[in-house]
């Protein structure tokens, strides 16, 4: 499916190629298609197009979660949490608590494989920076 959809995802850009979200869910079926390192230039493209977006930055982070590049994943999650909470302090966003619950799971997700990460390297004597929450 994820080959379909990037066939769709190409025609979608062909008519216009400044649509973040087309760009970012381009990046998504490389991850789904195994192929992963070709995701970040369509991840970089939506990023600088729609850089306020929590949804596209959340993906940023996930995407980098995929990558198992934890650290990068938690700072893109972080910024996802922090644009969510501009949201629904300056808006009438009727899904705003969607959004900010979305954002929030992924950061936690990370945030618990970083300290599983950290527990297991410090029973083998490597001690890893602490996270902040």
């Amino acid at each position: 499916h994820s080959e379909k959809a990037l066939t769709w995802l190409d025609r979608t850009l062909t008519l216009n190629p400044y649509h973040s979200k087309s760009l970012m869910w381009k990046g998504m079926c490389y991850h789904w298609l195994g192929r992963g390192e070709e995701a970040l230039p369509f991840f970089e493209q939506a990023m600088e197009l729609d850089p306020k977006s929590y949804f596209i930055v959340a993906r940023f982070g996930y995407h980098h979660y995929l990558l198992k590049d934890y650290d990068e994943a938690l700072k893109w999650l972080t910024e996802s949490i922090r644009l969510t909470e501009f949201l629904s302090y300056y808006s009438v966003d009727p899904d705003k608590e969607k959004k900010y619950a979305f954002a929030q799971a992924y950061y936690l997700h990370v945030q618990r494989i970083l300290r599983k990460q950290r527990e297991s390297t410090a029973k083998k004597g490597v001690v890893l920076p602490e996270i902040s929450d």
